[in-house]
């Protein structure tokens, strides 16, 4: 679990970054607060692995906020983020205490990077997600299976895609997954491995019965849990093929 403070006085930055970070980090738990005033009545209450700023709360009270900081979290990595393109500006917020900073236009995998760059090696590689054509995947339901294909997967996670008429509403519930890899891995396969859903989107809706809209295609998030020694180590040897794989293609 990778816990993560957001202070930011911006809702509309809130909500992007809070958006991106949890479609990119299958386990992060987010908090926020909207002033230094609220962020001090947390830090109180929580450690965290990761705090993200927002410039102008860190002009408005730079001193107060990293003494604060220092004396609840004192070794939790602080990342800016601004639009600022001063570098005289920027060594000076790095010298007031800042990690890491992310510069305005970022992307969601722009963040993520600089994130698990912050976390620890285990966290990082844990999170690291990588695409395996022709990975797919099987959801054990109560009462038949469902097939889908894998977009990418880590150790701790597996971000999958359903298409077609008959997506069921049991995924909600689903508990059990199979991941099978194609003939490249010896068509190597996890079976019923332990899983939590984190998110369900629907991406695409079958009209032709409107006005009952069914999906059509449902974009999920698993979360892996409790893998046996075997299947971790199955998983991070593939992992590994598959990093070795892609580059050599550059």
């Amino acid at each position: 679990m990778t816990n993560i403070l957001i202070i930011h006085d911006s809702k509309s930055s809130m909500l992007l970054l809070k958006t991106y970070i949890m479609s990119e980090l299958s386990d992060a738990v987010v908090s926020e607060a909207s002033s230094i005033k609220q962020s001090e009545q947390i830090l109180d209450t929580k450690k965290y692995d990761v705090i993200i700023c927002g410039k102008q709360i860190v002009e408005d009270g730079s001193n107060d906020l990293m003494n604060k900081i220092k004396s609840t979290n004192r070794n939790c990595p602080i990342i800016l983020i601004t639009s600022e393109s001063s570098q005289k500006k920027l060594n000076d917020f790095k010298a007031s205490g800042i990690n890491y900073i992310v510069t305005s236009p970022f992307s969601s995998v722009d963040l993520r990077s600089v994130i698990l760059e912050a976390c620890d090696l285990r966290k990082r590689r844990a999170h690291e997600r990588i695409s395996i054509p022709g990975t797919k995947i099987i959801v054990h339901l109560d009462h038949h299976d469902l097939g889908g294909e894998v977009i990418n997967i880590s150790e701790s996670g597996i971000l999958c895609d359903f298409f077609g008429k008959n997506i069921n509403s049991e995924l909600i519930n689903s508990t059990q997954i199979s991941i099978l890899f194609s003939s490249n891995f010896k068509n190597a396969d996890l079976k019923n491995l332990s899983c939590k859903l984190l998110r369900l989107n629907v991406l695409g809706w079958d009209d032709d019965l409107f006005p009952e809209c069914l999906p059509n295609h449902i974009r999920v998030v698993w979360q892996i849990i409790n893998m046996s020694f075997e299947d971790k180590k199955k998983l991070t040897d593939i992992l590994t093929l598959a990093e070795n794989n892609l580059s050599k293609l550059h």
